[in-house]
């Protein structure tokens, strides 16, 4: 018989992932030039996330960096989902933990165009192209990957749908 709250099982695994996030970027902070792309998986959720952090800077809709990236990592969820990099089930797993963690933010679609133009500020970008680490499965990350305005503006309605 388990004593722990629906809540508190949440929090229990929250801090599981948060100590596995940490100790997984310390290893890749550390690591030598031979693994030197490994650390562009960290931008995963970075890519509309900063984008949607820049948006709502210094307004009264203000995000924290968190809460931004939250929002990316269910938007690129989506993006990896639609290119069949993830299943439907493991989109849902994803989307339960975060808005379980953070809770789910208003982003009306009048927002949506400026937030895509912010996109091709990221750092990770080449040649005037939005680059995304998506996810190729729970636990597993591909980097680098291409992806145009349509593709991101429907992660975002989507987003918005929810």
């Amino acid at each position: 018989m388990s004593y722990l709250t629906k809540l508190e099982k949440v929090y229990l695994i929250y801090i599981d992932r948060y100590v596995q996030a940490v100790t997984f970027r310390y290893k890749t902070q550390i690591s030598g030039n031979a693994e030197k792309n490994i650390r562009k998986i960290l931008n995963f959720g970075h890519t509309l996330g900063h984008a949607i952090e820049t948006y709502y800077l210094g307004s009264k809709n203000h995000l924290l960096h968190g809460e931004a990236i939250a929002i990316g990592m269910v938007c690129e969820s989506y993006i990896s989902y639609k290119q069949d990099m993830i299943t439907k089930a493991e989109l849902a797993q994803i989307e339960e933990f975060i808005f379980a963690s953070y809770g789910a933010v208003k982003i009306p679609e009048t927002d949506h165009s400026k937030i895509l133009e912010l996109t091709l500020h990221d750092k990770i970008n080449r040649a005037g192209e939005v680059r995304f680490s998506l996810l190729n499965g729970i636990g597993d990350c591909k980097y680098d990957i291409k992806v145009n305005k349509k593709q991101m503006a429907a992660a975002l309605a989507y987003y918005s749908g929810k």
